[in-house]
């Protein structure tokens, strides 16, 4: 499962960052479905802030 985790998150491109760096950080790795959601969340909010990133709650 951590594999998947880390296979999915090394594929993703720079904007990414911020929520990849903050779901490296938790112990254990969280399952691959909410990583994904994770990601999604970020996605809505560059969006929806006109391509400007910002910091995202993970909780």
């Amino acid at each position: 499962m951590q594999d998947q985790v880390m296979q999915f998150l090394h594929g993703l491109n720079d904007q990414y960052s911020y929520v990849k760096f903050n779901i490296l950080t938790m112990d254990p790795l969280p399952p691959i479905l909410k990583v994904f959601y994770y990601v999604v969340q970020q996605e809505r909010q560059i969006l929806s802030n006109g391509g400007i990133l910002v910091n995202l709650n993970l909780e």
